[in-house]
């Protein structure tokens, strides 16, 4: 029995493990789960928690791989938190004693992970480059209005650096679409030089009511567009991929949310990649990017992360690139160094953004690039960035 998207499986609870396991379920004298993120959210918070964390989602998956070896969840759990118990009593764990519990994962791990990674397999695959950069966007006088207003509520924080639209009482109409928004503005002058290029686009965002705006913006400009979301049925999805991935395909940009549109499906005949809102969980990014960077692709692969310069997205960013960089550890050196979600949150509404706000907003404009700058990073050779130079 081989379960693609197998970290699915992390749930015991859910209708995936029901179905595979159940009284009805599948008979298989060998099971093998396929992930791309074996290690996702939670998983990685082993050495996260000030005393030993409860690791049920790792449990979960070796049940349904061993059910007669890890039978039960208790047992999984006290083998991770006997050695920092006095009595009945948790104790913290220091830094070394949190090397020891990854030392402990690793044994486990080991009889039953490959891991393989594109670098390790670029011979055989032959895929093309990718490459990721980072453009910074500034705000437009409304949004830097509404952020001031939010009073650190994150996710409004949040909404406001993608578009100011995204508040019903500050829908301005379709004319202020594009100068109202930085990100918007940005997304604005490089569409046209991607077009230009012969390149194909997808946007991921987290917000289905943004989705919405940019659908109403490629109108506007009469891109030939896809929209993918949690609110298309399957029969939608299979249809749209066909249409997107036809030979020939007249359409231009392809709009997903993040979470529907980043696993399972083949989107390789694009070659650009638009991260408009980063998610907190970076795994969910790294497999939107994973829809065309992928055997059958033939092109140079280009991502691109739309960033706010000082504004919480940065928090974001920062923060997600720190647990990808733990993932590696978790599953190869061992070594961790992050806080809880909690403490994370919390130090993002803790922060004075009034007080400071006007000169982040000047600090930003210094890091915001220029056109010839921006020319430089969305460009795949010398010959598209003379032509997006003629554009300007």
């Amino acid at each position: 029995l081989v379960v693609d998207e197998g970290h699915r499986l992390k749930n015991r609870e859910s209708k995936l493990f029901s179905c595979l396991t159940g009284r009805n379920g599948y008979r298989a004298s060998h099971r093998l789960i396929l992930s791309g993120t074996p290690l996702q959210a939670r998983l990685l918070t082993l050495a996260h928690f000030p005393s030993p964390p409860p690791i049920h989602e790792l449990w979960s998956l070796l049940n349904f791989l061993l059910p007669e070896v890890f039978d039960t969840n208790e047992d999984f759990q006290e083998w991770f938190s006997k050695p920092f118990r006095t009595g009945d009593d948790e104790v913290d764990v220091d830094d070394e004693e949190k090397e020891f519990l990854i030392k402990c994962l690793h044994a486990i791990l080991r009889p039953f992970m490959t891991r393989r990674l594109k670098a390790d397999l670029k011979d055989i695959m032959q895929l093309p480059e990718t490459r990721e950069n980072i453009l910074k966007c500034e705000f437009s006088s409304l949004q830097k209005v509404l952020y001031l207003q939010m009073n650190n509520r994150v996710a409004q924080l949040r909404k406001v650096c993608n578009h100011p639209f995204l508040f019903d009482e500050y829908f301005l109409g379709n004319e202020f679409l594009i100068r109202s928004c930085g990100k918007l503005e940005l997304l604005d002058r490089i569409l046209p030089k991607l077009q230009a290029a012969d390149h194909r686009v997808l946007i991921y965002s987290q917000m289905v009511k943004l989705l919405h705006i940019l659908q109403g913006y490629c109108e506007m400009k009469r891109y030939k567009h896809l929209v993918l979301s949690g609110e298309s049925s399957s029969e939608d999805r299979i249809n749209m991929m066909k249409l997107w991935n036809a030979e020939d395909s007249e359409y231009f940009i392809f709009m997903l949310s993040t979470r529907a549109g980043g696993q399972g499906i083949n989107l390789q005949t694009a070659d650009t990649v638009i991260i408009y809102d980063s998610d907190w969980n970076p795994m969910m990014d790294e497999q939107a990017k994973a829809r065309v960077h992928r055997l059958g692709q033939t092109k140079q692969c280009l991502v691109l992360r739309l960033i706010t310069p000082n504004t919480v997205e940065e928090k974001v960013n920062k923060r997600a690139q720190t647990r990808l960089a733990n993932e590696d550890l978790a599953i190869e050196t061992g070594r961790f160094n992050l806080r809880t979600d909690v403490e994370d949150t919390h130090e993002l509404l803790k922060q004075k953004l009034a007080k400071e706000f006007e000169s982040k907003m000047e600090q930003a404009k210094e890091q915001v690039h220029t056109d010839e700058e921006v020319n430089e990073l969305i460009a795949r050779s010398q010959e598209e960035i003379d032509l997006f130079n003629e554009m300007d």
